[in-house]
């Protein structure tokens, strides 16, 4: 067996394993006997099945893979004993002919290996981390929060005639006012057109007394069901998107067709129906968890929620900024070319899409090497607790999102779903969140912390 190296440039060596048939044979005997002792051929009792009957039947495969396996074991003592550290998995090159692997015995292979820097690493007040802070809600924030929650709670009943008020919403069929249709292709790229606003086919549309109707209310205003209104479309609605809203789904690209005189015939009248602030309320709002008899503890609990979103957006921020700090601070090179190619071969990337994704993999690469190293130097070890506070931590936030405060409780069960049904890569993310969060608390001595109070639009 031969094995030389070469380093091309600074950050990629080329290894060549060359391999004699002396080199791989007693581990292809060793293999085939194996094989023999456990094979099951009918016409032989198990065990008892010849050598040769399998190296007959299989011989091939097995010298190819006794071969590569040799081959590659060959070239990890090389990166071993030379202390070259691998980025990533070795890239084996593509031979000029493909082998012989029934009647050759002499094989040559080529890994091209892209190695890790050496990396000088510095954490201390040259790592400027931003703080945000946030203001504790006030007492108008926390009315227009409540308010939120009861409409999100609010139930609606069919009443018998347009009241004037923001609850009420309108069930419209809506006809051209002489009957013909206006024609509206099926697809982009189909000529064939559909005829909609009649008798036939006609289109329903829903619409809010105040907000979708607003200055024209007083032509509905006492109206019942069955009763008609005829309106040019484009004074009560005058753009696309108020046309959009109230034909959510007709296609977008066609709004602008609808315009001129229709009927509007009400078939349904809802009044939306708000929640009391009373004890059924707390309960849809928080579960049962929670014993809420008054409304100053439940805007005592609002606020604790607020409270902790707070937390939680400010830990986000400094996280993030920790990571582009680490980032800006160590910006070493890597084997681009070569990581490129491996992008082509291992994750079957398009050179269009080398390009498109290069900047944020080798990112990410950069980042991953960061990390384990301070972390090492540390001795910080990210256990699997520490991952499920990071689950834990983004559930709670998309729970705060949806307003599901009553599910908070079960934290941990969907932290564990997370973690139980995420896909590889976005474990991984997961994980190296981890990292940051579990070092950024490591190094907050060390680090330099501005607070800043975040300007929103």
């Amino acid at each position: 067996m031969e094995v030389s190296f070469q380093k091309t440039d600074a950050l990629t060596v080329l290894i060549k394993v060359r391999l004699k048939e002396a080199d791989y044979q007693d581990r292809i005997d060793k293999k085939i006997k194996e094989i023999a002792r456990n094979a099951h051929i009918s016409g032989f009792r198990p065990g008892k099945v010849p050598p040769a009957i399998i190296r007959n039947r299989y011989g091939k495969s097995i010298k190819m893979e006794q071969v590569i396996s040799l081959s590659e074991e060959a070239m990890q003592n090389c990166l071993r004993e030379n202390n070259f550290s691998p980025l990533l998995k070795p890239l084996l090159q593509d031979p000029a002919e493909q082998p012989d692997w029934l009647h050759q015995s002499d094989f040559e292979f080529s890994y091209e290996v892209g190695l890790k820097p050496e990396v000088q690493l510095s954490v201390g007040k040259n790592i400027t981390v931003r703080k945000p802070i946030f203001s504790p809600p006030t007492e108008e924030e926390l009315d227009k929060h409540i308010q939120e929650l009861r409409y999100r709670y609010a139930s609606s009943k069919e009443i018998e005639e347009v009241a004037d008020s923001p609850n009420v919403f309108i069930k419209f069929k809506v006809v051209t006012v002489d009957g013909m249709p206006i024609y509206i292709p099926t697809s982009l790229a189909s000529e064939e057109k559909l005829p909609f606003f009649t008798e036939n086919n006609y289109l329903v549309g829903v619409a809010n007394l105040y907000q979708d109707l607003g200055e024209h209310k007083e032509l509905f205003i006492g109206k019942k069901v069955g009763e008609q209104i005829t309106v040019d479309i484009r004074e009560i609605f005058p753009t696309d998107e108020q046309i959009g809203r109230f034909f959510p789904l007709f296609p977008k690209e066609s709004l602008p067709l609808v315009r001129g005189k229709f009927i509007m015939t009400i078939q349904a009248i809802f009044e939306r129906q708000l929640p009391e602030l009373n004890e059924d309320f707390f309960e849809l709002v928080f579960g049962n968890s929670q014993e809420i008899k008054e409304e100053s503890a439940f805007r005592e609990q609002l606020r604790q929620i607020k409270q902790r979103e707070i937390e939680l957006a400010q830990k986000r921020a400094m996280v993030e900024d920790f990571k582009n700090q680490l980032l800006e601070a160590h910006p070493f090179l890597l084997p681009d070319e070569f990581i490129k190619r491996w992008l082509k071969v291992h994750a079957n990337y398009t050179p269009q899409e080398v390009e498109n994704n290069y900047e944020y993999f080798s990112r990410d690469l950069r980042l991953e090497m960061i990390l384990n190293k301070l972390l090492k130097d540390r001795n910080i070890q990210v256990e699997r607790e520490d991952l499920i506070q990071v689950l834990k931590e983004i559930a709670v936030s998309n729970l705060l999102q949806e307003r599901r405060y009553g599910a908070i409780q079960y934290e941990e069960l969907f932290a564990l779903s997370l973690l139980n049904n995420s896909e590889k890569k976005q474990l991984a993310d997961y994980t190296k969140y981890a990292k940051l969060s579990k070092l950024l608390e490591a190094c907050m001595e060390e680090i330099t912390i501005v607070e800043y109070v975040p300007q929103f639009k």
